[in-house]
């Protein structure tokens, strides 16, 4: 899930996936939109629009950094 600008955390369903994210994967946890950016480049991908959707998930596009 990714925390977009203004977004509220009070989900019950974004509290449930950070629980599960943090069981399965050590490092996991929600991140805001500058962070994602940022691990996107460090990946060599450049955010192209996120689209928040009505899921505790957010739609990401990005695009190969050439």
């Amino acid at each position: 899930h990714i925390i977009l600008p203004g977004e509220s955390l009070s989900n019950w369903q974004t509290h449930a996936i950070d629980v599960i994210m943090a069981v399965i994967f050590e490092n996991a946890r929600e991140r805001t939109q500058d962070e994602c950016e940022q691990l996107l480049k460090k990946a060599g991908f450049e955010l192209k629009q996120m689209y928040p959707i009505q899921a505790p998930h957010s739609i990401i596009e990005a695009i190969v950094i050439h």
